[in-house]
């Protein structure tokens, strides 16, 4: 195997480090966040309006219901005034 010169070894160490720094900033990006409950003070007034707080909790407990924040910030920044 032929030897780097230093400015091969400094252009490999670039790259490797680039790269590393990506992947780690992906793997960061991309790891699962904490699930919040963004829906408390919702099931909070919906069970004291009268609906039965056990049919509210596996409503909202359901992977399906979420919060799309990318959607709400659309429209908080469409929305005309009223």
């Amino acid at each position: 195997m032929p030897r780097l010169t230093r400015s091969q070894r400094g252009k490999r160490a670039q790259i490797l480090l680039f790269t590393l720094v990506f992947l780690s900033s992906w793997a960061t990006a991309s790891a699962p966040q904490e699930k919040s409950d963004n829906f408390a003070a919702l099931r909070q007034r919906l069970v004291a309006d009268g609906f039965s707080a056990e049919a509210i909790s596996q409503l909202y407990s359901r992977p399906e219901v979420f919060v799309e924040a990318d959607g709400v910030s659309r429209f908080l920044c469409t929305a005309k005034p009223s």
